[in-house]
C-alpha cells in the first residue's frame, strides 16, 4: 500500500463542476502526464462517485502517484475524501546502501512534504471549505459490537469447565458426550 495524505472537504458547487475544478487544479500542480486511471459514475445522472487520477511523479525513476477521490452529492454542494499518495522508494531504500540509501531517503521525505503541500496548494485554488461538526455526520461510521454469552459446562472425566459448544474439553482432550 502507498503511503497518501488524506483529506476531507467540501466545495459549494455540483458534484459536475466539482469534478472539472479539482481535475483542472491538480493537472496544473502536477503537469500534463494527469490521466484518468478508473472512473465510476453514479448511472442514471452520469455524475463521478469515484475516480483514480495517475501522473508521472519522476521522469528519472520512471514513478507514478495518485489521486483518489470520493464524491458525495449533496445538491449545491460536494463533499469530497480524497487520498493524495506519493512514492515512498521503500524497496530502493531497503534494497541500495550508502551514499545512494541517504539520496532516496531524501527524495522519500521530499516526496512526503510536496504530497502534504499539494493537498493544502488544492484545496486553496478550488475554494474548498471545512466540514462543520453538523456535517461531519457524512463521515459517520457505525461500530456494532456483538456479545455473545457461552455456557459452560463441566467435563464429565476432569471436571474442568468448557463450552457447551465445544465436542472435546480443552483441559484433558475427552470427548463430550451428551
Amino acid at each position: 500500500m502507498c503511503p497518501h495524505i488524506e483529506a476531507t472537504f467540501q466545495l459549494n458547487m455540483n458534484v459536475s463542476k466539482a469534478y472539472s475544478a479539482l481535475f483542472s487544479a491538480i493537472q496544473e500542480l502536477v503537469g500534463s502526464s494527469l490521466k484518468v486511471e478508473k472512473e465510476i459514475p453514479n448511472v442514471p445522472e452520469r455524475k463521478p462517485t469515484f475516480v483514480i487520477l495517475k501522473y508521472k511523479y519522476s521522469r528519472q525513476l520512471l514513478a507514478w502517484a495518485s489521486v483518489t477521490v470520493n464524491f458525495k452529492d449533496k445538491g449545491e454542494r460536494t463533499i469530497i475524501d480524497l487520498k493524495w499518495s506519493y512514492p515512498d522508494y521503500k524497496h530502493d531504500i531497503e534494497t541500495n546502501n550508502g551514499l545512494t540509501r541517504i539520496m532516496l531517503q531524501r527524495k522519500a521525505s521530499k516526496a512526503y512534504e510536496k504530497a502534504v503541500t499539494s493537498v493544502e496548494e488544492l484545496k486553496s485554488r478550488i475554494g474548498a471549505t471545512e466540514i462543520t461538526e453538523d456535517e461531519a455526520s457524512v463521515k459517520e461510521i457505525i461500530k456494532e459490537t456483538i456479545i455473545k454469552e457461552v455456557v459452560m459446562i463441566p467435563c464429565k472425566y476432569c471436571g474442568g469447565l468448557m463450552p457447551q459448544t465445544s465436542v472435546f474439553c480443552p483441559n484433558c482432550g475427552a470427548r463430550r458426550t451428551a
